[in-house]
């Protein structure tokens, strides 16, 4: 028979109570530490909501300075053939293929390198402006984008039409010849 032992008994009852006090103590950690998780993934996607909104601003400019640019190629290539037009009476192009293959001379002149596709619609699907919008003779003297995309950081005063925003459909690259103003 085993002898009862005061000190023995003394050391179980104050395990069994420093057991009990901790538990609770465990289980509002586990809490506490459930909240800050929340409050770090609610952080990440605001984050993310913030890095892709941002993204896709940038991209928007990329995108209507790549239309400027390809925009002004254009015109700077409706210029040259203007300009290259044998004999005197000066002929606009009938198509943006001949600006890329110019067959009006003896030999064959490239003013533009090819035919740039629109960066908003990924087409070469340009608006071909007209000479003479009055008496249509199938040349033209600019481009615009067929897009209705909104352009950003432009007054509403830029629009083509009133009371709308302007789009980038409202970007015209437009050779005017020397001295016709």
């Amino acid at each position: 028979m085993a002898a009862f032992s005061l000190t023995g008994e003394f050391d179980r009852r104050r395990q069994r109570r420093r057991n009990m006090a901790q538990a609770p103590r465990r289980h509002s950690e586990a809490g506490f530490l459930y909240v800050w998780l929340l409050i770090i993934v609610a952080v990440a996607g605001i984050s993310a909501a913030a890095l892709g909104e941002r993204w896709t601003l940038n991209a928007q400019r990329e995108k209507e300075a790549e239309l400027r640019f390809r925009g002004q190629q254009i015109k700077g290539a409706i210029g040259s053939y203007w300009a290259a037009t044998p004999g005197g009476a000066r002929q606009f192009p009938p198509s943006l293929e001949d600006l890329v293959d110019d067959t009006r001379g003896p030999h064959v002149v490239h003013h533009l390198r090819r035919i740039y596709l629109d960066p908003f619609t990924g087409y070469a699907d340009w608006i071909l402006i007209p000479v003479d919008a009055a008496n249509p003779t199938g040349q033209f003297r600019g481009v615009r984008s067929r897009a209705r995309v909104p352009m950003l950081g432009i007054p509403a005063s830029a629009a083509s039409s009133p009371g709308q925003d302007p789009t980038v459909s409202d970007l015209e690259f437009i050779f005017t010849p020397p001295g016709s103003g």
